[in-house]
């Protein structure tokens, strides 16, 4: 791996896992787009989930007094169904048709987010749907957040408990996917290489984001937030269409 590539993914992964720290989800989000674009489609996705393992996990520790785990469980479960359709999914799809999806869905994401969409109300089949939408996505273009974050919002969750809650999924989510990657092969020399380079990025992030935690407005968060998301999925559609 080049020196650019180490100082990219390093930047890319910190980032994320800011983001993650603040709101409780958003690493694979920012994560998976970049890091298409360094390290390609199918490898992003696998280093952003063995990352964002370290990242979820951490916040669900740090939050699991406010969990709600009646949601996290029905979601959960819908979830582990979903992911064997993502790797279905990987295998049909070219690298560059894999990021170009990536970059759909993330602007899709940004934009329910960026005009405050909400569903109409809270119910159990809410939360099995959106749990297996995300597992879908998650296998496949890596990006599993909207689904229950827009079905978690319709719970009507307090801010801890929406943060510990969701944090609390990504996390059952990730310790069930990894497994199911590496058996599948998708834990390649290259991945693991790009993995250890953003483990320190982990880290850093994850100081970042506590220290900012109580200095940044929710309003100025989420305006940078929905910048970065639209300039990561800019540029991931920008290298498929180049690439």
């Amino acid at each position: 791996m080049s020196v650019a590539a180490i100082v990219a993914v390093s930047v890319v992964v910190a980032a994320a896992a800011t983001v993650t720290t603040l709101a409780g989800f958003g690493f694979s989000l920012m994560a998976v787009p970049l890091l298409a674009v360094v390290v390609g489609a199918r490898d992003a996705v696998a280093v952003a989930s063995l990352l964002g393992l370290l990242s979820t996990a951490a916040l669900a520790v740090r939050c699991r007094a406010s969990v709600d785990w009646g949601i996290v469980c029905r979601q959960l479960g819908t979830a582990v169904l979903g992911m064997p359709l993502g790797l279905v999914v990987v295998l049909v799809l070219s690298d560059r048709a894999l990021r170009m999806a990536i970059a759909t869905a993330v602007l899709v994401a940004t934009a329910l987010i960026a005009r405050g969409f909400r569903l109409a109300g809270p119910s159990t089949g809410v939360d099995l749907g959106a749990g297996f939408v995300s597992g879908v996505l998650n296998t496949s273009v890596g990006t599993s957040g909207p689904p229950v974050v827009l079905a978690n919002q319709a719970h009507g969750l307090a801010p801890t408990t929406f943060r510990g809650t969701l944090s609390a999924f990504f996390a059952g989510s990730a310790i069930v996917l990894n497994p199911l990657f590496y058996v599948t092969g998708r834990y390649t020399t290259e991945v693991l290489v790009a993995a250890a380079v953003g483990l320190p990025a982990v880290g850093v992030g994850w100081l970042v984001g506590l220290r900012l935690h109580h200095r940044v407005s929710p309003a100025r968060f989420r305006r940078v937030v929905l910048a970065l998301l639209v300039l990561s999925a800019t540029l991931a559609a920008a290298s498929a269409l180049t690439g």
